[in-house]
């Protein structure tokens, strides 16, 4: 990628605009990838910050495809709210078997939040 050492307005500047337009792309397609489940790569940049992404990295860590960490983050809670509403759907149905009305009680109060936690993991509130 070139780099451009030169003092002016960026948008009126078409090489600038180029590489900005080459940023774009290569965010475009570091996410894309993060989506389609490839393998991320983890990596500390030249600020001691985690950094996510594809491709090779720099000298200062940064990478060739990169991923928002933020966006690593919320997959990452959507996944545990997958997880929890999974383990919810098992105890009620155990709870269920047992038929008392201890356990009755219980899996009417797991069946709300059971609810609430399968939103979550859909990216629901």
């Amino acid at each position: 990628m070139e780099k451009l050492n030169h003092d002016h307005a960026y948008s009126n500047c078409p090489a600038c605009e180029q590489v900005g337009q080459w940023k774009v792309e290569a965010k475009l397609e570091g996410i894309r990838r993060f989506l389609s489940d490839e393998r991320l790569g983890v990596s500390t940049d030249i600020s001691e910050s985690v950094s996510y992404g594809y491709g090779d990295l720099n000298d200062n860590g940064f990478w060739e495809f990169p991923v928002p960490e933020r966006l690593v983050q919320q997959r990452a809670k959507l996944r545990a709210a997958e997880e929890m509403a999974k383990l919810l759907q098992t105890v009620k149905k155990e709870l269920a078997e047992m038929d008392t009305p201890w356990s009755n009680r219980l899996v009417k109060l797991i069946a709300s939040e059971q609810v609430a936690w399968e939103k979550a993991g859909k990216g629901g509130k």
